[in-house]
């Protein structure tokens, strides 16, 4: 049986006239049929899915939404009838969307003036979410550990943090909106020889008011403000305590290609651009010139480059020549993107506005708790713990059809005194024998093994037998 509870819409003129419906307003384009699809899967909805069909939740996503659902004929009978059980509050359509094709073994795409549900095979997308991520912030502090020594007292804040890149091994890139170039600050007057990178970059952002985190593998210079809002919390005191913000396992796999990979060539009179692509070469990595970027002010990137790399790793070699036209890169778009400063400043402030649900998710599951579970049943301890904090939580089907989460499934005996809700939500899954993972806009619990291997592969996998249900009505 379904349970809708309540569907609130954000979007003005949602069901009638306006930008969407009826005639256009004089002199105002008509939308096309996928931004008014766009615009409806925007919408903000909270519902309550128990044991139903996934053709049946379709069907009242669509009514809802008014959104054009359609099942591929071609849906194997197995995942055309699954039933799934799907609690969220107050999410996106799309991402609700998501959620229900994905624990029914399907995807979606938008097409032919709506939206088309079928097998991930058939709708030929990866899968959209990130898998567990990796604590490499630990990486750039290791470089900042080492100690640095800077020749004048004071030189351009923009010049400051090019040469303790260069010393550090690590790209500093500075928010677009801070004023580096012009400004002097202190550099040699600090704590002398020994000073390390960490301790030089605390001082000389102190100076200008600013902070640091630990972003892409990669230093990212902004206000207090903004550095509080990239990490869901403030970033430690004056001068930044480099929170780490995490980036996709994909960009960290890539990073630590580009370091390992070790590379040889001589250059002589040669063009940047052409440079780049011998490193890609040479290297066997996806390290492209960003088309959109200009040159800096410094260089030309059309100059001619002469440089010797031997026997160094691909993300030194392409450090050096990267600096000589003052660019740097970035992991975008499943490359190493090489561009100016100014353009990865930009690339880094549209992936903060995408990702902004996972760092309000780890923001609540900071708060502080304190509970004692005697006996209770792990949904019920789940459930609990979505009141105190307001996250969305999903269960995997496979741990619903083994009774992991029911009532009479596993227990849980755990007291809490002022613990974070993560520390908990650890716990607790850790001893359900499950593991958790951030998507979609939510907290995805399943097995261990679902969780390392993401849903694209376990949308394969049949182990724990499979969903039941058939007669799917096809639209």
């Amino acid at each position: 049986m379904a349970r809708f509870l309540a569907a609130a819409v954000l979007a003005a003129g949602i069901f009638a006239g306006g930008a969407e419906g009826g005639a256009p307003s004089p002199g105002r384009r008509e939308l096309s049929w996928r931004d008014r699809t766009r615009r409806r899967l925007d919408r903000r909805v909270s519902f309550d899915f128990a044991d139903t069909t996934i053709d049946e939740a379709l069907e009242l996503f669509a009514r809802v939404t008014r959104v054009e659902v359609k099942l591929d004929p071609q849906i194997p009978a197995n995942r055309a009838g699954a039933k799934i059980s799907l609690r969220l509050s107050d999410i996106s359509a799309e991402t609700a969307l998501a959620w229900a094709v994905e624990l029914a073994g399907l995807d979606y795409r938008l097409a032919g003036g709506g939206v088309l549900v079928s097998t991930p095979e058939r709708i030929g997308k990866r899968w959209r979410g990130p898998p567990p991520e990796p604590d490499w912030g630990v990486a750039v502090r290791r470089r900042l550990a080492k100690p640095v020594t800077f020749g004048p007292e004071r030189m351009t804040l923009a010049a400051a943090l090019e040469r303790l890149g260069r010393a550090a091994r690590l790209n500093i890139i500075a928010d677009p909106g801070v004023r580096a170039e012009g400004v002097l600050v202190p550099v040699g007057a600090g704590g002398g020889e020994g000073e390390s990178g960490r301790e030089l970059l605390d001082r000389i952002l102190r100076a200008r008011g600013l902070e640091w985190v630990a972003l892409d593998g990669a230093v990212f210079v902004t206000t207090p403000v903004a550095a509080a809002a990239l990490c869901g919390r403030g970033a430690g005191g004056a001068g930044g305590a480099g929170a780490a913000v995490r980036e996709p396992e994909w960009a960290a796999r890539l990073r630590r290609a580009l370091d390992e990979k070790i590379v040889s060539f001589d250059v002589r009179g040669t063009p940047f651009p052409r440079v780049i692509e011998l490193l890609a070469r040479e290297s066997g990595l996806p390290i492209v010139l960003d088309p959109g970027a200009k040159a800096s002010e410094e260089a030309d990137w059309l100059d001619e480059i002469t440089h010797s790399v031997d026997q160094k790793s691909a993300a030194l070699a392409l450090d050096e020549v990267a600096a000589r036209v003052g660019y740097g890169y970035t992991m975008h778009g499943g490359r190493v993107l090489v561009s100016t400063p100014a353009r990865i400043g930009e690339i880094r402030q549209e992936r903060f506005g995408r990702e902004r649900w996972r760092r309000e998710i780890r923001c609540r599951l900071d708060r502080r708790v304190s509970f004692e579970f005697d006996e209770t049943p792990f949904g019920e301890a789940v459930a609990f713990l979505r009141t105190l904090t307001n996250v969305n939580f999903v269960f995997d089907p496979a741990l619903e059809r083994r009774g992991v989460t029911s009532s009479g499934g596993v227990r849980l005996s755990l007291k809490a005194a002022d613990m974070s809700a993560a520390d908990a939500l650890t716990w607790m899954t850790r001893l359900a024998g499950a593991d958790y993972t951030f998507r979609n806009g939510a907290v995805f619990i399943a097995s261990p093994a679902r969780i390392r291997m993401g849903p694209a592969a376990a949308a394969h996998l049949d182990a724990d037998g499979a969903s039941q249900g058939a007669g799917v009505s096809r639209r």
